[in-house]
């Protein structure tokens, strides 16, 4: 490779986002939901998950946890729709937190959920009291609350079913008029969610769609929903196995058709991510920073305390990465970073799926260049970044994944 070649692919996103403009983009003006982790920090500890049983942390573990108010204003001012409190790290562990969230989001009419394994082993409190909590806490809400309970192996294997079926019952006690569902992930051998069922005496039908229905005894639906299992850091085949737990079969075969051993590969079996020309989620990580949900490169992140959200669109929608993913969803990142697999660049530490995760600065500039050259019909490039694009793709001998189809 020649060094006026290298140069050119390491500098090429630095040369060319300021060069393309955001309001030129067909994309949304404002974010439909942000999916917010108030801590990286978990009492539970799943052995699948990547946010292990770690109690303590730096102070940008849990940053987010510290602005509840300066988040939920933040929304308001971008124009979201929705807030889910979710994880990473257990939001029943920031019980302050979500309190004065779930307040905030009822005085400013914002419409919010929240994701839980239903159980913190650092505060001992019981189904009701926290739904009594949260309740309060949430009065006068113009909609009511919905409520995402996670059940597993994984979980199951932590800390058991028996909070998750006092917690139905305290809710449909307490809090009938929130929504409610189940979480469950899509693996053979994982029978948490029909063993749940049989403890609260209900009937569960489970469709080919990887969904179902949980009727309760008092004729309440439940909707249930198995998501796929994510690939990545402590998320792998080696941890299925030693529980007797593994990837459906056609997804076993995908993984295969890919040659890849189950290490590192990101998200290949999710669903499509909420990120189209019609609606953009955010996530925000516990340390303040912004994503676009799974979409956003490492050097373009901005955080919630110091910029707008207008302020990070006109960073964000300038990255033709961020376009791939809008038209070809992850499985088009996958494409790109296979392609630059191909003309030697990056190693087996590169996740075939994932961008958010992708640090490798060659690979970065390499699937940008790609990514001007696929989403040119949808997307407006001005003639100097489609110039940098083709003197990169030369360079290394990158094909375009169009072209090699």
């Amino acid at each position: 490779m020649q060094v006026d070649g290298a140069t050119a692919l390491r500098s090429l996103r630095a040369r060319i986002l300021p060069l393309i403009d955001p309001q030129a983009q067909p994309l949304p003006s404002a974010p439909h939901t942000a999916f917010a982790w108030p801590t990286r920090l978990c009492s539970i500890g799943c052995a699948h998950c990547s946010f292990g049983a770690r109690k303590r942390g730096p102070s940008e573990a849990r940053l987010v946890a510290e602005h509840p108010v300066d988040l939920v204003d933040w929304l308001i001012a971008a124009k979201a729709r929705r807030l889910v409190i979710c994880g990473g790290g257990e939001p029943l562990d920031e019980p302050a937190f979500v309190q004065e969230a779930l307040r905030r989001c009822a005085e400013r009419a914002l419409p919010v959920e929240l994701y839980t394994a239903g159980i913190s082993l650092l505060h001992a409190t019981s189904p009701a009291d926290a739904i009594a909590a949260l309740r309060a806490a949430h009065a006068g809400a113009a909609t009511p609350l919905a409520v995402r309970l996670s059940v597993d192996a994984f979980h199951e294997e932590r800390v058991g079913l028996e909070h998750v079926v006092r917690w139905i019952q305290d809710q449909e006690r307490l809090a009938p008029e929130w929504r409610l569902s189940l979480r469950g992930i899509r693996v053979e051998g994982d029978g948490s969610i029909e063993r749940l069922a049989a403890r609260l005496g209900a009937s569960l039908e489970r469709s080919a769609k990887g969904s179902g229905w949980m009727t309760l005894r008092s004729g309440r639906r439940v909707l249930c929903e198995w998501k796929g299992f994510v690939l990545e850091n402590r998320g792998s085949l080696a941890v299925l196995a030693s529980r007797g737990l593994a990837l459906p079969s056609a997804e076993r075969e995908t993984l295969a058709s890919m040659n890849h051993d189950g290490r590192n590969v990101g998200r290949p079996f999710s669903a499509r991510l909420t990120v189209t020309n019609r609606r953009i989620d955010l996530e925000i990580h516990a340390c303040g920073t912004v994503n676009i949900l799974e979409s956003q490169a490492a050097d373009l992140r901005m955080r919630f305390l110091d910029h707008s959200w207008s302020g990070m669109r006109s960073a964000y929608f300038r990255d033709p990465l961020l376009h791939r993913i809008v038209v070809h969803d992850l499985p088009g990142i996958a494409e790109l970073i296979a392609a630059a697999h191909g003309a030697g660049l990056g190693g087996p530490g590169v996740p075939a799926f994932s961008l958010q995760n992708l640090r490798d600065p060659d690979v970065l500039n390499a699937i940008t260049a790609l990514a001007v050259f696929e989403e040119t019909g949808g997307f407006t490039y001005p003639p100097a970044v489609r110039d940098a694009a083709r003197c990169v793709v030369d360079a290394y001998g990158l094909t375009p994944p169009a072209a090699a189809k």
